[in-house]
């Protein structure tokens, strides 16, 4: 009888040692991963979104679900994704607009993503393109600037939301060129590419792969990119500076994962692992090339040491400008 006490008493106390350990992984075989995109079916983010969480499926050998929470320029995802359950299993894909240039321009969020998201991994570097309709009479950037002073706050420009990268190079063209461009934000760069290509709105600075199939059909023209130099999948594109913009000039966005502040480091590194595999494959590597994005992995410290870098670089540039979220 006491052989059997014992014996019930070990099992329960190996079964109680395994909790911690399934706690930690966060990412219980079979279970399904959110990953939360803060943008519309068919915006960029979610275009990048969507291969990677096929990839990730694959190799965590459970369902990774993409869902969609657009709003407040990501604030809506980024705030649930803070709120979430620190077991790994809801993912935030999110852009340095949202969690480094939006919290700059906004002081009524309820979340600080420099306190309260875990950086897992940065995944790409998306290439933002000048672009404008192909019936628009210009056929490069200083053709745009031209028109642009010549019928000053007649252009209209769309974005993806207030404090959205594109945004920011916007107001950074104005302000260094002396441009009245019109600025229109939208929820997600997919309404404002179809307003763009119905005719009631007449460029847009978004990242190439939402507008790639549009620029390749004919209906629209890219001129320039926004980058520091010309992107590898796209060598005919000028940068703004080399077209004629101001010198120096550089707006890029950083693409990564996030996962709420709490999360064990189990769960943060098998993630940061899974990322890192999918994209040392190549195809996923070779799938964003092909859209005009530039492959960036880093993992959770590095990726945390960049995001810093952004922070302190667009807190001087939003100050210095005046740009505000509204």
């Amino acid at each position: 009888m006491r052989h059997v006490y014992y014996t019930v008493w070990f099992v329960i106390i190996l079964s109680l040692a395994g909790f911690p350990a399934a706690g930690q992984q966060g990412l219980s075989p079979g279970s399904p991963i959110r990953l939360l995109v803060g943008f519309t079916a068919g915006s960029a983010l979610d275009l990048m979104a969507r291969p990677l969480a096929q990839k990730l499926s694959e190799r965590l050998g459970q369902p990774v679900v993409v869902e969609n929470r657009p709003g407040a320029n990501g604030a809506l995802a980024t705030e649930a994704a803070a709120h979430a359950a620190p077991d790994g299993r809801t993912v935030l894909m999110g852009t340095s607009g949202q969690t480094v240039i939006t919290p700059l321009l906004r002081s009524d969020l309820s979340v600080d993503p420099a306190r309260d998201l875990r950086p897992v991994a940065s995944i790409v570097q998306p290439v933002l393109t000048v672009t404008v309709r192909s019936d628009l009479p210009v056929t490069d950037f200083a053709g745009l600037v031209a028109l642009a002073r010549a019928q000053p706050g007649r252009l209209v420009m769309g974005s993806a939301g207030n404090g959205d990268p594109s945004h920011l190079a916007l107001e950074l063209l104005k302000r260094e060129m002396g441009l009245d461009i019109l600025h229109v934000p939208y929820r997600g760069s997919g309404p404002a590419l179809q307003d763009l290509l119905g005719g009631r709105i007449q460029l847009m600075i978004a990242p190439y792969i939402v507008l790639k199939s549009s620029v390749e059909a004919g209906r629209l023209r890219a001129l320039a990119v926004t980058a520091a130099s010309r992107a590898p999948s796209l060598p005919a594109l000028p940068t703004v500076a080399e077209a004629g913009g101001p010198a120096g000039f550089e707006v890029a966005g950083i693409v990564g994962l996030y996962v709420a502040a709490a999360t064990q480091p189990a769960a943060v590194a098998r993630l940061e692992a899974t990322v890192a595999d999918a994209l040392r494959a190549g195809e996923l590597d070779r799938f964003y090339t092909e859209q005009g994005l530039m492959p960036a992995f880093r993992g959770s410290e590095a990726f945390a040491a960049r995001l810093a870098q952004e922070r302190t670089k667009w807190s001087r540039v939003i100050r210095e400008a005046g740009i505000t979220a509204d």
